[in-house]
């Protein structure tokens, strides 16, 4: 997944990748001018890609899921 978009399974478009962008850029803006910790925006960062992923991977297409 890059911003949006998936290399292999899942699904997604451009309203996808524009709106995964626009949420990484304003957040990463918001805790930078905020003061936030980068370690923290990491880990927040980690954690929107995992969930990003758990949400829209199609099961589907893949043969063997353990």
């Amino acid at each position: 997944m890059l911003k949006g978009g998936f290399s292999r399974g899942g699904f997604g478009g451009d309203n996808s990748i524009l709106f995964g962008t626009l949420t990484v850029a304003v957040l990463q803006n918001g805790m930078t001018v905020g003061g936030g910790d980068p370690y923290l925006l990491q880990g927040v960062l980690g954690i929107m890609i995992i969930v990003r992923v758990t949400l829209t991977f199609d099961r589907s297409k893949v043969a063997v899921i353990r």
